[in-house]
């Protein structure tokens, strides 16, 4: 499975944050995904930058965005332990239980 970041102008007003986060949830395409942060997503996906760009672009309505294939081996950062081991595994986290 190929690992994207999706970046995107989350105060751009053309299109809100919440609805990029549905087009990604609903996305036929994208198999797994993570919200980090305001503007960008990380997301696992069989297909190629190529294959997915255009259906972001269509589905984004016009607004600013960069699509990126990543290898999680060569990214860094401060995220919890669980991201990483999902960056690097694709097998979805076992988030920690409260107690």
């Amino acid at each position: 499975m190929n690992t994207f970041v999706l970046s995107f102008n989350p105060f751009d007003s053309l299109i809100s944050s919440e609805q990029v986060n549905e087009i990604v949830r609903s996305h036929r395409e994208v198999e797994q995904w993570y919200f980090p942060f305001a503007g960008t997503c990380i997301f696992k996906s069989s297909k190629s930058v190529a294959l997915l760009a255009p259906s972001f672009r269509a589905l984004l309505n016009g607004a600013p965005f960069l699509l990126s294939e990543i290898s999680p081996q060569s990214t860094g950062g401060a995220q919890d332990q669980y991201v990483w081991d999902w960056l690097n595994t694709s097998q979805l986290p076992r988030l920690p239980s409260k107690n």
